[in-house]
Order: C-alpha cells, then structure tokens, then sequence
C-alpha cells in the first residue's frame, strides 16, 4: 500500500488506531484544543514528496498467511545501503536508495523475533545484527545463546565477529544487546542489554570488538532499578545519552572517560496516581547542543466511549503528559521547547530524528503519522505523511534532502521539500 503524502493544500485524513500506548486522562483538559489552520502551520514547515517503495517480503515463514512486515531500518553512513530485519528475524533485506541493488541475506538463528539491534559500520561495507550463526543447525545455534550480536558482511552474508554478552555461558536473555547506537566516528558501539542482565550498558571497540567500559547507570536515587529504555552518541562524538531513571531521567556520559557529567530530568512533573513516565526515545541536534526526548505515551487523542478513533470524530482529549516531546540544552539541561497536540507515544528513538539544518524534527507520532516541527518557532506539527501504526522508523539522508520510513511492504522513500518552494532540500 503506497503511504499517503500530506501537502499543504490537503486536509487532515483520519486513521483508525487498533491499539494504543497506555494513556492517563488530564480530567481538567477536554473537548477542543485550540490550533493554527493546517494551512498556517504547514507554511514554514518542509513537506514530503513520495518517490518509491523498496520492496520487501511481508509474510511470516512460520505463521502461514500471516504478515510479517519489516523492522529494525538503518541507513549507512555513507548513504549508499538500507537495511532491515524481514520474515520475523530470519532475512535481512539490503537496498540502495535508487532501488539498483537489492540482495537478501539470512540470518541462522533459533529464533528470528530475537533481531533488536542492526547498524552499519564502516561505510556499508559492515553490518552489526543481534546474534547470528554460522550455520543453520541447532549445534550452531547453541553457539550463540551468550552472545550479544554479531558482524557481518553485507554482501555475502558471512558472519565474520560474534560478540560475547557480559555473562559467558549463561542463557540469551542475560547477554543479548537490544538497543544500540554507533559513535560518529564509528570507533565505540554502545549497547543496552536484556532487562535480566547486571551492569545493563557496556561500551565496545570497533577495532577488535573488546569491550572498553561497563557503565554502572545507578547513583542510589529511586528509579535506578528500572532499565535503561533509549541510548545515542552525540554528532559531535563528546557525548553518549542514555534515558534511564523516573521522572525522564537522561544521563550524559563523556565519550571517552565514560564519566557521568550532567542528568537531565526532562519530565519533572508528578504523574498521575499509578503512572510512571518514563523516556524511550532520544535525539541529538545535528550540532549535539540540543537533544528532544519523547515520552511513552501522552499528548492528545480523538477518543469516543474510551476508544482512540479517526481524527476529527468523538472529542479531542488531553492525556499525561500534554507535551509528550521536548528538547533541552545539552550544556546546562535547561528545556527550549515542549511540543503537544498529537498522539504521544514513541516507542524508541527510531521513531525521532532531526533534520540537517538543525531547526526541525521529524518524529512518527503514535498513530504512524510522520510530522514535522519547528522547535524553535512558535506553533503547532504537521502531519506531512501516513505510515500506518505498522511503521516504527524513520531515517533522514545526512543532507535531509531524503525521508525513509519503514511501511509493511518495504521502505517508503521521500523527497523534502522546502516549504512553498517546491524545491528539494
């Protein structure tokens, strides 16, 4: 199914949401909330031009009929390489953006739905996966259950690294990475391990995959039990977030000494009675001064008799927290912008991003609508395209002339364009 591209003359379509993030009701906030015109808003805010699809396959190879979609979309740094986790797990797909190239790879495991972590390394010449056999065999599987992932050659597919966990002989839930962002300058690869292991984020070298630092996250505050839900390095290479602790805790590490230097609690406000906020999406600015973190659930939902419906049907309410995103100064923690009036709910920082010039942030709301804001002006997003609750991606092109996002087909490739221009950033 093509996604559907938003320009500035087309009204709001509403979608249908099967499923939600859990959402605490703000009893004082219903019914209206006041905006711009779409109009309004989309004027100085870039729009997306649909361009293709890059096929993939969308079926489960153990589930019959069943479909599978594709998860996991990363670009190369040199952006000549996409690439994505297809049939649960078990296949990685590998494009060009101009669709050229296509090659499909397969992962051996016992297990396809254990594929968290995918990265480029080293142009596009590397690919680090979550923990891949040799061979297609049980004894080869058994091999890999204390590893953390694995490196690969994307064009033969031949795993060349496998990384042991932090607990060597123990079971995959105790070694496997399940998130993971790659230094700039690709030397440091730093991990999120499963929730059952000790000493949860550990920094590793790309020159011979040894693991140079264990960061202990706990500073005896309450919260510190809980995991650690979102990670990334700084473009400017000096920093390495990760989104861990109450109150949306994120705690800036420096590159190098991995020395705590600065929490910033980025949702400070009491939740509700029974709620807890947590942060699971993080994004650097392009220059690392800033950083938007998102929030698990939030913002605002067209609701009818305690069911999320097509937009502009029942009422519009406001759930904690109203301003599900935001974006603080990196140097002093000090909060520049909050952003409301959209479905919260960004379930990893695969769903958020900035564009290069550093003044705007795309982000799939939690409806797979992909919108666009300006940070630092005032007003509301805009809905410029609609994935579908299916899409959990978005990537920009390092010049931000290109947007891709993953859909249940394949991956949905966008030209920029400026606002009102019509010319492609």
């Amino acid at each position: 199914m093509r996604p559907s591209a938003i320009g500035p003359a087309r009204r709001s379509v509403g979608m249908i949401l099967k499923t939600a993030p859990m959402l605490t009701l703000l009893t004082s906030a219903v019914a209206q909330v006041p905006r711009p015109s779409l109009e309004v808003i989309q004027a100085s805010i870039p729009q997306l031009l649909y361009q293709r699809t890059l096929p993939a396959p969308n079926r489960s190879p153990n589930l019959g009929a069943s479909q599978s979609g594709n998860a996991g979309l990363t670009l190369s740094s040199d952006g000549a390489r996409l690439a994505a986790y297809v049939l649960d797990g078990l296949q990685i797909m590998t494009w060009s953006p101009d669709g050229t190239y296509k090659r499909a790879i397969p992962r051996y495991t016992s297990f396809g739905l254990d594929a968290y972590v995918l990265k480029f390394i080293a142009g596009h010449h590397l690919l680090i996966t979550s923990p891949a056999a040799e061979t297609n065999d049980p004894e080869a599987w058994r091999k890999i259950e204390d590893i953390a992932f694995s490196v690969m050659d994307p064009e033969t597919g031949k795993v060349l690294h496998n990384v042991p966990g932090p607990n060597p002989g123990h079971r995959a839930n105790e070694n496997v990475a399940v998130d993971m962002t790659v230094s700039p300058d690709e030397h440091f690869v730093a991990v999120i391990f499963r929730g059952f292991t000790r000493g949860r984020v550990a920094v590793f070298s790309t020159d011979d995959w040894h693991q140079v630092s264990a960061l202990d996250l706990h500073n005896g505050d309450k919260g510190d039990d809980l995991d650690p839900l979102a990670i990334a390095f700084s473009p400017d290479n000096r920093t390495l977030a990760i989104a861990h602790g109450l109150f949306g805790r994120i705690k800036l590490y420096e590159v190098g000494s991995w020395k705590l230097v600065r929490t910033i609690t980025t949702f400070p406000e009491a939740p509700p009675p029974a709620d807890v906020l947590l942060v699971d999406a993080i994004s650097f600015s392009p220059d690392g001064s800033m950083v938007a973190v998102a929030s698990h659930g939030g913002g605002s939902w067209w609701k009818l008799d305690d069911h999320v419906v097509a937009e502009g049907t029942g009422v519009l309410r406001r759930f904690f927290p109203a301003d599900p995103l935001r974006v603080f100064r990196v140097e002093d923690g000090e909060r520049v912008a909050a952003l409301g009036s959209f479905p919260g709910g960004l379930g990893s920082s695969s769903q958020l991003t900035w564009l290069a010039k550093g003044d705007c942030v795309a982000f799939l709301d939690g409806v797979g609508d992909i919108r666009l804001w300006k940070p630092f002006a005032p007003g509301y997003s805009a809905v410029v395209a609609r994935m579908g609750s299916n899409s959990r991606t978005i990537l920009a092109s390092k010049d931000s002339s290109r947007l891709f996002a993953n859909s249940p087909d394949g991956v949905a490739i966008f030209d920029i364009i400026q606002a009102h221009s019509g010319i492609a950033q």
